[in-house]
């Protein structure tokens, strides 16, 4: 796991690469995340979603990300997921 954090006047973004299943407790107690957000943000064929807590508001994104070469059939084949809490941003291994 690899963490990048860029601080702006009023937020910080923060781009965790790579996390594995191990990485859940630190990264939920870290950010102040729910174990169970979490573990939907590093699931591969999670759809989106977008979940309000009490203190912030959650949500997964897919991009587009399949080259028109690529014979795709499954979501996590054409797209590449993102989730955020705030300014919170995980990505799992990209496929390229």
């Amino acid at each position: 796991m690899k963490i990048k954090e860029i601080k702006g006047e009023a937020y910080s973004w923060i781009d965790i690469y790579q996390p594995d299943d191990s990485d859940i407790p630190e990264i939920s107690k870290r950010f102040g995340l729910g174990k169970f957000l979490v573990q939907d943000s590093l699931e591969a064929r999670h759809l989106p979603k977008l979940e309000h807590r009490k203190d912030y508001t959650f949500f997964i994104l897919r991009a587009y990300t399949a080259g028109r070469e690529i014979n795709a059939t499954r979501v996590n084949e054409l797209s590449n997921k993102i989730s955020f809490r705030r300014a919170l941003l995980v990505t799992p291994k990209i496929n390229v």
